[in-house]
């Protein structure tokens, strides 16, 4: 066990908490796909703000906390309802016309 994966065992910030949650749930074990899926994304409630940016960037801190701490091969699948957002756009265009 490396250094710094025995820091990030101990740590208490928030990213680590969450990354040992996620550890225990799948009992230490990869699961058979050989990866383990972090999934985050936005859908049609308006256009991107920071909010959205603050969704993305949570679960990417998680997911470096988890590799840090697990060594566990991971992926991260972000969700765009974009289409949703783009008809939203159109609509609000037309009834401005």
């Amino acid at each position: 066990m490396s250094n710094l994966q025995e820091e990030a065992l101990k740590s208490k910030a928030w990213p680590f908490d969450e990354a040992r949650k996620v550890l225990k749930r799948l009992k230490g074990k990869l699961p058979e796909k050989g990866y383990v899926l972090f999934e985050t994304g936005y859908g049609p409630s308006g256009l991107p703000h920071i909010g959205t940016f603050g969704e993305v960037a949570r679960t990417a801190m998680i997911q470096h906390a988890f590799e840090v701490i697990s060594g566990m091969p991971k992926n991260l699948f972000h969700f765009l309802m974009i289409l949703m957002v783009c008809v939203k756009c159109q609509v609000m265009f037309l009834i401005k016309k």
